[in-house]
């Protein structure tokens, strides 16, 4: 009778695992942003991320709590305590 040994991907086929597996190149990277972007500012006090969209998302809102300066379109300078930065990583991110 032979014996067969069970190599790691044997045992642990996750539904999390397959699905990193068989997910497109860009989507994974998408997710991974995702996950790197959120984890880094998470509990900020001053960022706030917000995706935008499905899940992985592509686009985000960044909102930024801090004093700056803002132009109007009267050419004018004001002092500003909220920013907020708009992202979109098109279909050929990551290039």
């Amino acid at each position: 009778m032979e014996r067969r040994v069970s190599r790691p991907a044997d045992v642990l086929p996750t539904s999390a695992l397959v699905d990193e597996m068989t997910m497109p190149p860009r989507l994974r990277r998408l997710q991974a942003d995702y996950a790197q972007l959120t984890a880094a500012f998470a509990g900020h006090p001053a960022v706030r991320v917000e995706p935008l969209g499905p899940m992985p998302p592509e686009r985000y809102r960044i909102l930024y709590a801090v004093a700056g300066l803002r132009l109007w379109p009267d050419r004018q300078v004001w002092r500003a305590y909220q920013h907020v930065l708009d992202i979109y990583l098109p279909p050929a991110y990551p290039w």
